[in-house]
């Protein structure tokens, strides 16, 4: 995971291989009160992160796509429901402080087309940052918490990249943020932990994404096979604990999201 807190400068190092972008982390963090854009606490923005990487062919295309909604970080779960009149910006500055070109996520954006990233150059490499920018509708300081959405690189030449989430951070102080990063990273990898209930019991638990349905499985070993354990579920964007029954044998367990 690439994750730098209050950083002056990251990017999302780009490669190819195999006919397809790749992207060097699903995650990348920063603080995107770089910038107190109108000097009042109510628009805030930063340039980072960047795009940068090297290996490609001269002419070759980046361009993106924003692939899902904004999401709020509101200290127990990763939501689009936390989003009140706030929304984002992914622009590419203009001459004279107008926009080139400019794509708004809102807390119900599903797929919003975006623009060229860069035209690759005789050098074969990538390095350029855009501007990233927080607003509400209402013109007062956005929520205190922690806002990110997806997007996916793309290009004529290649197959698409994963999608990479970027995550801002907005007001929070370090550990808050780690902490806010480290469970929005733990959903993505749908990462299981034992945990123990007051009552003794053993559960599995996990963080959700909002919106993906999941299930848990086991299996006598890790090669499978694999067996459905309960019904499938919902993510919530905030945490999930899934009782576990005790059996006379070992099993192995994960989490697929169908």
């Amino acid at each position: 995971m690439a994750t730098r807190l209050l950083a002056t400068h990251s990017d999302v190092l780009v490669s190819r291989a195999d006919g397809a972008l790749q992207v060097d982390a699903a995650v990348h963090s920063v603080n995107v009160r770089e910038n107190d854009v109108l000097g009042n606490g109510t628009v805030y923005a930063t340039d980072n992160p960047g795009f940068a990487g090297n290996g490609f062919r001269f002419d070759d295309e980046i361009l993106f796509d924003v692939t899902g909604p904004l999401k709020r970080w509101n200290g127990t779960n990763w939501s689009s429901a936390n989003i009140g009149p706030e929304f984002m910006e992914f622009v590419e500055p203009g001459p004279f402080g107008n926009h080139l070109n400019a794509v708004t996520i809102r807390k119900d954006t599903v797929f919003a087309s975006g623009y060229r990233i860069a035209q690759i150059g005789t050098r074969g490499t990538l390095h350029t940052h855009f501007v990233f920018i927080l607003r509400t509708t209402n013109g007062v300081a956005p929520a205190v918490g922690a806002y990110t959405f997806p997007l996916t690189l793309r290009s004529p030449q290649y197959a698409s990249a994963p999608p990479v989430h970027l995550v801002f951070n907005n007001g929070l102080d370090e550990p808050g943020f780690a902490g806010a990063v480290e469970q929005f990273t733990a959903a993505q990898d749908l990462r299981l932990t034992w945990v123990c209930n007051t009552d003794g019991a053993l559960a599995l638990s996990l963080y959700t994404v909002e919106g993906r349905t999941n299930q848990l499985q086991s299996a006598s070993t890790p090669a499978g096979p694999w067996n459905d354990e309960g019904s499938l579920f919902p993510g919530t964007g905030g945490q999930r604990d899934l009782p576990v029954l005790p059996t006379a044998s070992h099993r192995f367990f994960r989490v697929k999201a169908p």
